[in-house]
């Protein structure tokens, strides 16, 4: 059971890094993740947070699916976008671990906003739809896929330390 505790830390690593790359798949092998590390769980969530995850997954893997292959290949201020994901949800953590997710949006919508104001982030055209339409293409597989990380690594580390 320890194998699928690090199982599903590498793939939270992998998809944490991904993110950065607008790899479409990167919710997914975070999921997958999540998956293992709660299959050798000792403490389990309960079974809502695990579908709850699973299938906001999936539904970010079929909104990049749809979309046009530009702005799903962009990598236009992912940086930004997906670092301030990542400083939210660290920020989140330090308040408390239920925040989480809306640290990681926060620091996503943060991100998108300070990207904008650079010479390259004025084709963004912030504030206007096309910014939000961005965002939105960004932004949620960034936050699903960092937030899904970031609770495997809690998972596991909760095992890990009370599993001796």
């Amino acid at each position: 059971m320890i194998a699928l505790i690090y199982i599903g830390i590498a793939a939270a690593i992998a998809a944490a890094v991904l993110t950065f790359f607008s790899w479409r798949w990167s919710a997914g092998v975070a999921a997958a993740g999540y998956l293992a590390a709660y299959l050798g769980a000792t403490f389990r969530p309960e079974l809502f947070t695990l579908l709850f995850w699973l299938a906001t997954a999936v539904l970010v893997m079929v909104l990049n699916i749809t979309l046009p292959r530009h702005i799903a290949t962009s990598r236009t201020g992912l940086g930004y976008i997906a670092g301030g994901s990542l400083t939210g949800l660290f920020a989140g953590y330090l308040i408390a671990p239920s925040w989480i997710v809306l640290g990681a949006v926060i620091g996503t919508v943060l991100g998108a906003i300070a990207y904008s104001f650079t010479p390259a982030g004025r084709q963004l055209e912030f504030p206007s739809g096309k910014f939000v339409q961005y965002l939105c293409a960004k932004g949620l597989p960034a936050v699903v896929t960092l937030a899904l990380s970031a609770l495997t690594i809690l998972l596991a580390v909760t095992t890990l330390t009370f599993a001796r």
